[in-house]
């Protein structure tokens, strides 16, 4: 049962809330105690200005979460056309800069104000959609979680936005870089964790999502009075069993449309199972198999791409977040963002993700940095004090997660912040993407339902290009510095997550990489400051870096070395017919050698005929020697690192 709070105006008594009150009694979703009041945040007197009100209100709100239990607060009033946190002033900025905020709260409305004139169709159905969805009347409708904003309130919200820019250039600016949601998907599975878990996947690329937990709310938003629009993905479990008895056998997917009409709309979504995949009945498996061909037609039919099999259904334990979304095909299936231009560069950074949904954002372009110059290259104040809101809201659950839902709450906060700020005030951004991967590789380790080794390849380079993005509104001298930097904070911060849950082989993956960023960080230090003698010796660090990565690397390295070695002795011997043999026997002996090896002498005797004696002539081959030396430091190193590099597989360290 969820907890309730209520946020109004001075104008706003206790009593009109009072409807409210009795539809949640009569509903049994309210539980009265002590006094039977609702905690209420007034906004009178220190008046409804948004910017000088969010702290104020959000400490309100912020004493009311904790717990499992779900927060829905009760707003008097708010305007839709005006919740733009950037624009507008007043008590429904005000409302929308916490909306933004607190991406887990439900939030409705006694009275939605600014109806517009009859003859408006387009503004008259979008007001009815928003009464309908956020108004009193849903207040007992079944919902799950808010935080991916499947009823699409936080959408409207930067809808608003983008429709008030002709207001301020400052607008335009940042209706290019904060990314919208238009596009809609529905996780079905009775299981939570697997919900929030693939409600993330979903969201991270760019979709709003009903993680739907019950079969109330699956045949409200699915059933024959839908009250979802258009679905583009659907995510499932095959088997299904809510706890709330729903009708039927839910495993046969015959029936399952059935009940649930919408999954087989015009157009038909994409449609993909995740699911245990035990079959004991043959017939089943064989009517199963036919309703897959059959959606693979439908699906080609709409899209106009081939599906595969290994696409449709995917089966538990599931892989990570990056993989995941890879085996379901996704990447196929939404293979560019229909709102980009190919030649715009939009094409490429958009593969994968959903239509309307451009992330990271692009390059700045001349016209961008000419508008910015008027009002500096920060994001705007607002969005700026919300998003540290969040990232410090986030910071303070990095410290108390415990479970798979913690993790997923704190990764939607830090991609909420993240996406406000639209990489504008990079500084702030790169700590909201830290905490972003941070809980996503927490969801990933600590959620049994995912297998144990995480492919680390595709965060490593998802990393890369949001701080590639965020580098364009630093100066030019201090952004290759800034990269390299910020990607080895952020990384450090994925290794301690990955150490902690004893992911080893993934740690070592992501050492790697530091090590890399290391090494040209003191290269990118040490050309700037010229220092010559330490420039002579990068090549050193790189070979240490490179044979450190794996075992292949440093059997590889090894090889081409004593075959390096193995020639220079050849050409250096002594004999006119030098062996290979003996060259890579000298090879060898000097790389075992503990200490300086001998200095190669060779003996000459040239006999005097006329007096009957013979003279030596002994000659130190000093190029030789230096060879020696070397191969052997070499062969000490590298035992060295082969010790070292075997204790930490052993060990796990």
């Amino acid at each position: 049962m969820p907890r309730y709070a209520i946020l109004r105006q001075a104008h706003t008594q206790s009593p009109a809330f009072d409807a409210a009150k009795e539809v949640l009694r009569q509903a049994h979703l309210w539980e009265e105690k002590g006094d039977g009041e609702i905690p209420e945040w007034e906004a009178f007197p220190q008046g409804v200005n948004g910017g000088e009100n969010f702290d104020r209100a959000a400490a309100f709100v912020s004493a009311q979460l904790g717990g499992e239990r779900d927060v829905v607060t009760l707003v008097d009033e708010v305007d839709p056309a005006l919740m733009n946190p950037l624009m507008s002033k007043g008590w429904s900025t005000l409302i929308a800069m916490l909306v933004l905020a607190f991406p887990e709260v439900r939030w409705h409305f006694l009275v939605v104000t600014g109806r517009p004139d009859m003859g408006v169709d387009d503004k008259q159905k979008s007001w009815d959609h928003f009464s309908r969805l956020h108004g009193v009347a849903s207040l007992t409708e079944p919902r799950s979680t808010a935080l991916f904003d499947g009823h699409g309130l936080r959408q409207h919200i930067r809808e608003v936005m983008k429709r008030d820019r002709e207001q301020s250039k400052r607008q335009e600016i940042n209706e290019r870089v904060v990314p919208t949601r238009p596009e809609l998907a529905v996780v079905l599975d009775d299981e939570t964790g697997f919900s929030r878990f693939c409600g993330l996947m979903a969201y991270r690329n760019g979709f709003r999502v009903h993680a739907i937990a019950s079969w109330r709310e699956a045949e409200r938003l699915l059933g024959k009075e839908s009250a979802v629009p258009k679905i583009a993905l659907s995510i499932e479990d095959w088997y299904l069993g809510f706890s709330d008895a729903s009708p039927g056998h839910l495993s046969d997917m015959e029936e399952r449309q059935r009940f649930l009409p919408a999954l087989g709309s015009n157009p038909l979504p994409i449609r993909r199972f995740v699911t245990v995949g035990h079959d004991r009945k043959k017939d089943d498996a064989a009517r199963r198999r036919q309703y897959l061909r059959e959606l693979r037609l439908n699906e080609r039919l709409g899209t106009g791409r081939p599906v595969s099999k290994s696409c449709q259904v995917v089966y538990k334990p599931a892989s990570g977040l990056h993989t995941l979304w890879d085996k379901l095909g996704f990447p196929r299936a939404f293979p560019k963002n229909t709102t980009a231009s190919p030649d715009s560069g939009d094409y490429r950074q958009s593969k994968g993700l959903a239509n309307g949904y451009i992330w990271p954002p692009l390059k700045p372009d001349a016209k961008q940095w000419e508008l910015e110059d008027a009002d500096g290259h920060s994001s705007p104040g607002r969005l700026l004090q919300i998003s540290e809101h969040l990232i410090h809201r986030a910071t303070k659950l990095l410290e108390e997660v415990s479970t798979v839902s913690d993790a997923v709450q704190g990764a939607v906060l830090a991609t909420q912040a993240l996406e406000l700020l639209g990489g504008k005030t990079p500084t702030v951004a790169v700590d909201a993407l830290a905490l972003k991967h941070e809980f996503e590789v927490m969801a990933e380790c600590q959620f049994v339902g995912v297998e144990f080794h995480l492919s680390m390849k595709e965060r490593l380079s998802e990393i890369r290009k949001n701080l590639d993005a965020m580098k364009h509104w630093l100066h030019k001298d201090r952004r290759e510095a800034f990269l390299l930097n910020s990607e080895a904070r952020i990384v450090k911060r994925i290794i301690s997550v990955l150490d902690d849950n004893g992911e080893y082989e993934e740690s070592v993956t992501c050492q790697n990489r530091l090590r890399w960023l290391h090494r040209k960080i003191r290269q990118h230090d040490e050309w700037r400051e010229t220092k010559v003698l330490r420039i002579a010796f990068w090549w050193v660090n790189y070979y240490l870096e490179w044979v450190q990565r794996s075992f292949v690397h440093f059997a590889c390295t090894l090889t081409f070395f004593i075959g390096l070695f193995t020639c220079g002795f050849r050409a250096l011997a002594p004999e006119k017919e030098p062996s290979w043999w003996n060259a890579l026997h000298a090879t060898v002996s000097a790389m075992h050698t503990i200490g300086l090896p001998p200095v190669p002498v060779e003996t000459e005797e040239f006999p005097v005929a006329n007096f009957n004696l013979t003279i030596t002539v002994t000659q130190t081959h000093h190029l030789r020697a230096f060879l020696g030396y070397f191969t052997a430091l070499f062969g000490v190193t590298n035992f060295g690192i082969f010790v070292s590099m075997l204790y930490s597989r052993i060990s796990r360290k």
